[in-house]
């Protein structure tokens, strides 16, 4: 029992020196709350051929984000562009974030404005 204790601090304590490096970008482009909910977005014009990188640190972000239990947070990432390929379909099946294309995205950013306001803090 000890023994799978220290070494499950060991792996956490590797894991958080990753997050507080530097090594991980947990910013993200807005945060706000809707009074129940805490929210991040990461706005994108568009998913281009090289978005590998990007894609896994977006999963591992969300992944942390949905992971402090004490918050409830939600990841949205709204995208320009109505064309996108697999990168997005990735972060789309993921489970992690809500995704938005196109015209939806205004949609959505309207919405969200909406209930930013009325819960006192502004978009």
């Amino acid at each position: 029992m000890f023994d799978e204790k220290a070494q499950l601090k060991h792996y956490y304590d590797k894991v958080w020196g990753l997050v507080t490096s530097g090594e991980i970008q947990l910013e993200c482009d807005l945060h706000f709350t809707d009074g129940t909910a805490k929210y991040i977005v990461d706005f994108k014009s568009g998913f281009g051929s090289n978005e590998k990188g990007n894609t896994n640190r977006l999963l591992l972000v969300g992944s942390i984000y949905q992971n402090i239990e004490a918050e409830n947070y939600k990841c949205l990432i709204f995208v320009r562009s109505t064309e996108n390929n697999h990168y997005l379909n990735t972060l789309q099946s993921s489970g992690v974030w809500k995704t938005s294309c196109g015209s939806d995205t205004y949609s959505k950013i309207r919405h969200f404005r909406r209930i930013a306001h009325f819960a006192g803090c502004f978009l």
